[in-house]
């Protein structure tokens, strides 16, 4: 039983820290007078207005910010676009390696801004949506069911 829970929790740590090589991209196309222009923009958004409803903490650190839910850590640096993703998941501790989002976070008016796809990563490929209206949806995945 032990370890299959071992087995169920290392799988489930891989499509987190695995996640970034497919995540949502959070870009879309933009458009100048209904054409193309080539260039995709970035979807950011507000880190702890997101972060804290999803059970996150977010931290200020000597120039970074520290996001933590107790198990899966990312510390974001304000205009570098590296990002990394560490757990402390018990016999699971491990860190993946540095990946791009496509643009660093950045403050404005005292507000964090991160790419939303930092939370495809923080919580598995899928968590972010977008809708046919427009709207932005981020949803925890719900708690691994164990026997």
């Amino acid at each position: 039983m032990k370890c299959f829970r071992s087995l169920l929790m290392a799988l489930a740590l891989t499509g987190i820290l695995c996640a970034s090589a497919g995540a949502y991209t959070g870009t879309f196309p933009v458009e100048a007078d209904g054409q193309s222009t080539g260039v995709q923009a970035c979807l950011m958004v507000p880190l702890r207005a997101v972060a804290e409803p999803l059970g996150f903490t977010v931290t200020w650190d000597d120039g970074g910010v520290l996001v933590d839910n107790g198990t899966l850590h990312t510390r974001v640096v304000i205009g570098q676009d590296r990002y990394t993703l560490t757990t402390s998941i018990d016999g699971l501790v491990d860190m993946s390696a540095p990946f791009s989002l496509g643009a660093p976070p950045y403050v404005a008016n005292g507000v964090t801004y991160v790419p939303v796809a930092l939370f495809d990563a923080l919580l598995g490929d899928g968590a972010v949506t977008v809708t046919d209206s427009g709207t932005v949806s981020i949803q925890a995945p719900p708690p691994a069911a164990l026997p």
